[in-house]
Parts: C-alpha cells; structure tokens; sequence
C-alpha cells in the first residue's frame, strides 16, 4: 500500500514538473556581446549530465558541440535545425549552469543579422521553444535514469548480501553435518584404539619377559665369547632384541597419541556445533531483515521506474 502510494505521489509530481517547464527569453552576455537568448530551467538537475544531454541531442542534427576551457558557451557547429536557424547549417551556442541543483541552459540562436526571439523570428522560436522543452524532459529522463540504475545498484547489492547469507547458512549446516560425523568417527575409533591398545600392552608384557631371558642369556654368553667377532654377533643380538620391545612400546605411544587427537577431535567438532548453531540464529535474523531491505528497495527502484516510465511517455 505504501509502495503503490509513493508510485501515485512520484507520478503526480513528474507530470506538474514537466506541465510547469517554461521557456523564457532575455538578454544575456555571450561571446557576440549581449544578445537574446531562450533560457529554460530543469529543477533536481545537475550540469554535468545537463552538458551530456544537450551534446547528445545535437548530434541528431549532425552538430558537433565543443567549449574552450576559458569559454562559457558551448558551440554546436553547422547544426542542421533550419527551422530555427533558417539556414541549412549552422551555428547554436548554449550556456549551461547550475545553482540549487537547479540547470538552467540559455540558448542564442542566430538567424540572418539577428538572433532568433518571439517577436522577430516567431515560428524559428516557436521550433526554438520545441527543441528546449523537448530537451528538459530528456534531461529529466537522464537524471531518473540514473537515479534508476543507483537504486537498482542497491538493490543488487542486497540481493548478492541474501545470497551469501544463504550460503553462509548451507555451509553452516554442512559444519554440523561433519562436525557430528567426526565426534561419531572418533568415538568408534576410541572403541577401536582402545582394543588395540589392550592387545598392544599384552604384546609389550610378552617382549619385555622374553627380552629379560634372552638378555640375561645373550649376556653371560658376551662375557663368555672368546673373539672380538663373537662379542660382536652376541651385541647385535641383544640390540635386536632390544629393538623388538621398542617397537612394541613405539606403537602403542602411537596408539596413545592418536586416542588423544581422537578425544582433541570430539572436543573441536562439539565447539564447532555450538558455534554454528548460534551463527545459524544470527544468520537467520539476517536474512529477514535483509529480505524487508530488498522489498523495500525493490519498492523503490518500482517508484523510479514508474517516474521514469510517465517521463517517457511525453517524447514525441
């Protein structure tokens, strides 16, 4: 309801903008000295795009619109407009400027020794008169258009906010879903570890009462060997039988380093849980006031092009 209201409202005011759009003509200072000059003003305007549109119009009539830096006035060269000039071309000069974001553009139109006003030359001004009103709307129409495009620019930019939102709440859900397939990894691989590590310390009790007869054997024999060479088998002996208990007790600390990042694991995943619960609230929240943003400003950009639409309306 508010939206449709606003439509009606911006509406209502593009037409009492274009229906209150007046020529008007005076003397004004230009490079030929002071001459008469048909002046229109575009309110909620701005120069820049003013110049932009005055250019581009004159390029319809083959003229080509330049300005010096030190100059005020902007030429159009052999402009094709006879029903003003009264010639097949030649030159227009325009002067555009800006103050309260209001532009007001006084164009000099010459015709034969004098310059083209209502009482002289009335039907070169009344095509004169024409070309300025038909000029306002398009610059009406440019400045809506870009108003258009920054809104719709917003509204894009919501838009891509929503989106990442969504998928920042998939990939929040996919945590949970591998966190919670973690901590059941884990836990079946604690059950696991723990088994292995049962048989692995009944392992190392067996190697460590072998190693204690074996060593006990192997060393009496070292003592008894009667050659550098024996003595020198009987050391690699022991050392292998050593290496036998070490082995054992290398894999259940491997048994036990693993249980610990087993339990380090179910820890993290339950922490990450928790974490993505919470942010899927406040991602949630997010996405509802980022859903009321994008209507709101889909209602907007609607007003724009509602304005901008009626504005085009009024070409001929």
């Amino acid at each position: 309801m508010k939206k449709h209201f606003l439509l009606i409202v911006g509406l209502f005011l593009s037409i009492v903008t274009i229906a209150t759009a007046q020529v008007t003509e005076e003397a004004k200072d230009m490079k030929m000295g002071v001459n008469n000059a048909l002046v229109i003003e575009v309110d909620n305007a701005n120069r820049k795009t003013a110049e932009k549109v005055w250019k581009d119009m004159m390029k319809k009539y083959r003229g080509k619109t330049k300005k010096k830096r030190k100059d005020a006035q902007w030429t159009t060269e052999k402009v094709r407009l006879s029903t003003i000039t009264g010639q097949e071309s030649a030159n227009l000069y325009a002067q555009i400027e800006e103050e309260d974001n209001v532009v007001s553009l006084a164009l000099w139109v010459p015709n034969g020794e004098d310059y083209v006003s209502a009482d002289s030359h009335p039907e070169a001004y009344a095509a004169a008169e024409k070309l300025l009103e038909d000029y306002a709307l398009e610059v009406r129409i440019a400045v809506v258009e870009e108003e258009f495009k920054s809104k719709a620019r917003i509204l894009e930019s919501y838009q891509k906010d929503l989106k990442k939102l969504k998928k920042d709440n998939d990939d929040y859900h996919k945590t949970i879903k591998n966190s919670k397939k973690a901590i059941d990894d884990s836990e079946k691989g604690l059950v696991k570890n723990a088994e292995e590590q049962e048989l692995t310390e009944e392992s190392l009790a067996a190697a460590e009462a072998v190693f204690e007869v074996a060593n006990d054997t192997l060393r009496t024999m070292l003592r008894l060997a009667d050659s550098k060479d024996e003595q020198k088998n009987i050391k690699k002996m022991i050392k292998k039988e050593e290496g036998k208990v070490k082995d054992v007790e290398k894999k259940l600390k491997k048994l036990n380093k693993e249980e610990k990042k087993m339990y380090k694991t179910i820890e993290d995943s339950k922490d990450k849980i928790h974490q993505a619960e919470e942010d899927i609230v406040k991602n949630e929240k997010d996405q509802e006031r980022k859903t009321e943003q994008i209507a709101e400003q889909q209602g907007i950009v609607d007003e724009v092009q509602g304005r901008l639409d009626q504005l085009k309306s009024y070409r001929k």
